[in-house]
């Protein structure tokens, strides 16, 4: 694989993004996903 084999992938990829969510997320952690995320709303 090299970059333009798969334009539409590599275009989606540039304007997505993934919220780590897994069952061994502490809460601490997810507050921070939380409070960190809020920042992009200000």
């Amino acid at each position: 694989y090299k970059e333009g084999d798969l334009p539409n992938a590599e275009y989606l990829s540039h304007r997505t993004f993934a919220i780590p969510m897994f069952a061994e997320l502490t809460d601490e952690e997810k507050e921070y996903i939380v409070e960190t995320l809020k920042k992009f709303g200000e």
